[in-house]
């Protein structure tokens, strides 16, 4: 899933990089059509409805990505992590059992 930090850098993106070109070509436009439109609401309009883009679009591939056919394609999309293939070694099942074991003896010396 999208977590907060991911919002909050997404709309972040929106409101600098895609607003302030988007908006000043609004205002352009308007200017040259000859309505005097005040700039604040135009960004302000194009932030909610890039905002409100953003976030249906990534919403939208978070349902999709229920659908184990295209869970992998979403994945990608998203950013989210492959399930870890981890099989565990002779090694580790060693360190396991020595730090088991000095978990006990610190639990006996209490």
């Amino acid at each position: 899933m999208i977590t907060e930090k991911h919002k909050s850098l997404g709309i972040a993106f929106i409101r600098t990089s895609i607003v302030p070109p988007v908006g000043g070509f609004l205002v352009t436009f308007f200017l040259e059509k000859g309505i005097n439109i005040d700039s604040s609401i135009i960004y302000t309009v194009v932030t909610f409805v890039m905002s409100a883009l953003y976030y249906l679009v990534f919403h939208g591939i978070e349902v999709l990505s229920q659908n184990p056919k295209i869970k992998h394609l979403a994945g990608i999309a998203l950013g989210y992590p492959a399930q870890p293939k981890y099989v565990p070694s002779n090694l580790d099942k060693e360190a396991n059992r020595n730090i088991n074991y000095a978990i006990e003896k610190e639990i006996d010396a209490r």
